[in-house]
C-alpha cells in the first residue's frame, strides 16, 4: 500500500497535516529514497509550527507536518533522508520556513526589503567610486530610514548557493576614503549571528576567497572546542545549547530569566522620524516582541502577562514566533528579511560585527534587542 503524502503515522489535532490528495509514496520508494516506512518524517526537520492570530492574538500554535517525507519528495524537491538537503549548513526547515511561496508553487518570491545605501556626501546610490556610504537614506540634514527596493529572493533547501545570498543588503562597506567594497551579510551568516570577522572559527575551512562564508561538505570544520560536520554542531557550540552556561552565552535566546538578566529579545517600532530625533513619548504602545513580558498563548494560572515568561512551564515571550520557528525559545537568526531585526536603527550586520569585536556577545549590542541609539 501507498503512503498518503508520507504519512505512515497521522498527525494528532494539534498538528497541521496535508490534505486527502492520495500520493503514493509506497513502501518500494521509501527504500529507494532511504527513508523510513514507520515514520512520516525521516530526517526529523518537520520541527517548525505555525501561528494563526486574531489581531495580535494567537489562537492556534501547531507543528507544521507538510514538510513530511512524501513531500519533499513530490512537492518540495528536497531529500527526505537528509536536513541539510545542500549540504549549505541552513537546515531544511528553516529555507522551508522562511523560502516556501505557496502562491506561485516555488522557492522564488519578489520581496520590497533591499536596501539602498547612499554616498554620504551626494546623496546618491553608493558605488565603488563613493568615499563613504550609509545604510540610511540621507534627508537634507536628517538620516531617515533607508529606501528599501524589490528583489528576487530564493531560500531553497535543494540549491546551495542561497546561502550566500544577501536580499535585505544589511551588510556593511569598507571604504578607505577612496573606493568602496560592499561585504555582504549572508543568509548563512544571519542564521548563525556570525561575520567575516568571526575569530573562534577556522576561516580555512569556512570562508572563500571572496570573504563570504560557504561551507564544503566533504571537509570537517575544525574549532576548539568541537569538529563541525552538521549545521546544530555549529549552531551549538557558537549559542553554548546545553553548554551548562548557556544561558550566559547564548545571544539568540528570546525570554528574560529574571529580573538580573538584560539578555532578552526585545524588538520596538519608535516611530522617530529621524535617526536624531529620539523621542521615547512617540514609541509604539506595544512592543513588536518582548522577551520580558509572557504571551497569552499557553500562559500558565498566573493571569499577569507583564512579567518574564516561565519557559520550564511552556509559557512563551511576547510574539515569540517572529523569530523563533521551533518553538524552543531561541531566534533562529536575525531575520534575513529586515535590515534591522530590532528596529534600532542599526542594521544586523554592525551590531553582530561590534558584539564580535567587544569579545562578549551578550554583554554589547545585540540585533535582536533595541537598544536607545
Amino acid at each position: 500500500m501507498g503512503d498518503n503524502v508520507g504519512y505512515n503515522v497521522l498527525p494528532g489535532a494539534d498538528q497541521i497535516g496535508p490534505d486527502t490528495t492520495d500520493l503514493p509514496f509506497t513502501n518500494l520508494m521509501e527504500f529507494q529514497y532511504g527513508t523510513r516506512p514507520d515514520s512520516n518524517d525521516t530526517d526529523g526537520d518537520s520541527i517548525i509550527y505555525r501561528e494563526t492570530l486574531n489581531g495580535l492574538e494567537v489562537t492556534s500554535y501547531q507543528r507544521d507536518w507538510l514538510y513530511s517525507d512524501g513531500l519533499e519528495v513530490f512537492k518540495f524537491g528536497s531529500n527526505p533522508a537528509s536536513n541539510d538537503s545542500d549540504y549549505d549548513l541552513l537546515p531544511d526547515w528553516y529555507e522551508y520556513r522562511l523560502g516556501w511561496n505557496e502562491s506561485t508553487d516555488s522557492f522564488v518570491s519578489v520581496l520590497q526589503v533591499h536596501v539602498v545605501w547612499v554616498d554620504v556626501a551626494t546623496g546618491n546610490p553608493c558605488a565603488d567610486t563613493s568615499n563613504k556610504c550609509a545604510s540610511l537614506a540621507i534627508d537634507g540634514l536628517d538620516y531617515i530610514r533607508p529606501t528599501l527596493t524589490s528583489v528576487e529572493f530564493q531560500l531553497d533547501p535543494s540549491q546551495a548557493e542561497d546561502a550566500q545570498h544577501d536580499p535585505d543588503k544589511d551588510g556593511d562597506y569598507i571604504c578607505n576614503g577612496v573606493t568602496c567594497q560592499y561585504i555582504a551579510n549572508t543568509n548563512l551568516m544571519e542564521f548563525y549571528g556570525i561575520t567575516d570577522n568571526q575569530t573562534n572559527i577556522t576561516k580555512s575551512t569556512l570562508i572563500d576567497s571572496n570573504n563570504y562564508l560557504k561551507w564544503d561538505h566533504d571537509q570537517n570544520l575544525t574549532t576548539p572546542a568541537i569538529n563541525v560536520t552538521e549545521w546544530w554542531h555549529l549552531r551549538g557550540y557558537l549559542l553554548h545549547l546545553d553548554a551548562g552556561n548557556e544561558s550566559t552565552y547564548n545571544y539568540f535566546k528570546i525570554h528574560k530569566l529574571n529580573e538580573n538578566d538584560p539578555y532578552y529579545a526585545y524588538i520596538l517600532d519608535d516611530n522617530d522620524p529621524n535617526f536624531f530625533t529620539v523621542d521615547p513619548s512617540n514609541d509604539a504602545a506595544l512592543p513588536e516582541l518582548a522577551g520580558n513580558q509572557t504571551d497569552e498563548w499557553g500562559k500558565v494560572a498566573n493571569p499577569n502577562t507583564d512579567r518574564n515568561p516561565e519557559i520550564e512551564q511552556n509559557e512563551h515571550a511576547y510574539r515569540w514566533y517572529l523569530l523563533d520557528f521551533d518553538g524552543d525559545s531561541v531566534a533562529d537568526g536575525t531575520n534575513i528579511l529586515n535590515w534591522d531585526t530590532d528596529m534600532d536603527w542599526l542594521n544586523d550586520w554592525f551590531e553582530i560585527d561590534s558584539a564580535i569585536d567587544s569579545g562578549s556577545r551578550n554583554e554589547s549590542v545585540s540585533p535582536i534587542r533595541y537598544e536607545v541609539r
